[in-house]
């Protein structure tokens, strides 16, 4: 395996039950919930080499009063970026599915101008594998 697709838990039954947020309510972080923290561990154990991609099918109710594409979106899945920085994991790429956005691939949430440097230990974005190609 060379790719490694994690559930970013959200509280909702999304999969096949529901995975605990990082983040229950705002401000309320613990980087210590879930199983996706083991299987990544375990995943990279056999191969060092892994990418790790995080995926967020769903979200807390405080996030953005319903509406995902909002600050509250982006300080939560900024926050789960440094619980696997906590965890010693880079976190190479992932994407909120299409149905929270505009039904493309695509689409990203929106940036907000002016906001200051988050502090934490969020890992740089690295570049897709080379074995990669592009649409």
């Amino acid at each position: 395996m060379q790719l490694m697709k994690v559930e970013i838990g959200g509280d909702t039954n999304s999969t096949s039950g529901a995975e605990p947020s990082h983040e229950h309510t705002r401000g309320s972080i613990n980087c210590n919930r879930g199983y996706e923290w083991w299987m990544m561990e375990q995943a990279r154990a056999r191969n060092p080499n892994i990418a790790l991609v995080g995926l967020a099918w769903g979200a807390p109710g405080w996030i953005g009063n319903g509406n995902f594409w909002s600050n509250d979106s982006i300080d939560y899945l900024v926050a789960w970026l440094d619980c696997a920085g906590t965890h010693g994991f880079t976190v190479t790429g992932g994407l909120p599915p299409a149905r929270y956005g505009s039904g493309r691939p695509s689409a990203r949430p929106p940036t907000r101008p002016g906001s200051p440097a988050r502090s934490g230990t969020a890992p740089a974005r690295a570049s897709p594998p080379s074995s990669t190609t592009s649409r």
